[in-house]
C-alpha cells in the first residue's frame, strides 16, 4: 500500500472511532435527559447542568484513553479527523433532539 492510501485509511478509521464516541456519548445524554423529564413532573426543574460536568469528564478520559489504546488514530493530524467525526456524531443526537423538541412545540 502506498503512504496516501494508508493515510486515507487511517483518517476514515479516526473518523469512525470520532463518530461512534459522539454517537454514544450524545445518546446517554439524551437518554438522561428523557429520565429527567418523566422523573421531573410536578418537581421544578433542576437546569440541563446537572451532572453534565462530569459526564464530560468522563468523556474527556475516554479519549485520553483512545487515544493510548490508539496512538495511530492520533498521528500526522489525523486527530482532526477523530474530532470531526466526535462532532458529527454528538451533533446528529442534538439535531435529532431538537427536531423532536420542534415537533413537539408545535412550530
Amino acid at each position: 500500500m502506498d503512504k496516501h492510501t494508508s493515510t486515507l485509511m487511517a483518517s476514515g478509521e479516526s473518523l469512525i472511532v470520532g463518530l461512534a464516541l459522539g454517537l454514544a456519548f450524545g445518546l446517554i445524554e439524551e437518554r438522561i435527559r428523557r429520565h429527567r423529564e418523566k422523573r421531573a413532573t410536578g418537581q421544578p426543574s433542576q437546569g440541563l447542568g446537572s451532572g453534565a460536568m462530569s459526564r464530560t469528564a468522563c468523556l474527556l478520559v475516554v479519549l485520553v484513553g483512545v487515544q493510548a489504546l490508539c496512538p495511530v488514530l492520533f498521528t500526522d493530524g489525523l486527530q482532526w479527523s477523530a474530532s470531526a467525526g466526535l462532532l458529527g456524531g454528538y451533533g446528529v443526537v442534538l439535531y435529532r433532539s431538537f427536531l423532536r423538541l420542534k415537533r413537539g412545540l408545535g412550530a
